[in-house]
This record gives structure tokens, C-alpha cells and sequence, in this order.
């Protein structure tokens, strides 16, 4: 009997005023095909840990990570 782990996005919560992402994960542990265990994980990324990022986080969630940081003007605040 093997137990599987599977992990959905269920969020992403892009927030480029202050460039920061939340990323919102389901896990779910399977055995036999039956769900027996779900959790939720939760991270927040923004420049202070973006390394951890690239580290931990699928390439669609660094992409938007790199498209959001990109973005950012920090001089005024604003997206160019």
C-alpha cells in the first residue's frame, strides 16, 4: 500500500503595488485511490525571499514572480 502526495495550486494572489505574491497550496496524501490526510500551505513571496522562490515554487509561479517584480518601479511606486 503506497501512499501518493499530490499538490494543486489553489491560489495566487498577485498584489503589484508592493510587489509580493501569495501562493496557496492544497496537499493531499492518497493511499489505495482514498484521500487520507489535506492540508493547506500558504507563502508569501516578495523581494525579501524571492530566493526561496526559486528555489521551492514551480516555473509558472517563478514566471509570475519575474513578470510581477519586473514590473515594479521602485522609485515611484508605479508599473511601467
Amino acid at each position: 500500500m503506497a501512499i501518493t502526495k499530490e499538490v494543486i495550486l489553489n491560489k495566487l494572489d498577485i498584489n503589484v503595488q508592493t510587489p509580493h505574491i501569495e501562493v496557496i497550496k492544497r496537499v493531499s496524501f492518497y493511499e489505495d485511490g482514498e484521500e487520507i490526510n489535506r492540508n493547506h500551505t500558504q507563502t508569501l513571496y516578495t523581494f525579501a525571499n524571492e530566493e526561496s522562490l526559486f528555489v521551492s515554487e514551480s516555473q509558472f509561479v517563478q514566471d509570475v514572480w519575474t513578470m510581477v517584480s519586473a514590473s515594479f518601479v521602485e522609485t515611484s511606486g508605479s508599473i511601467s
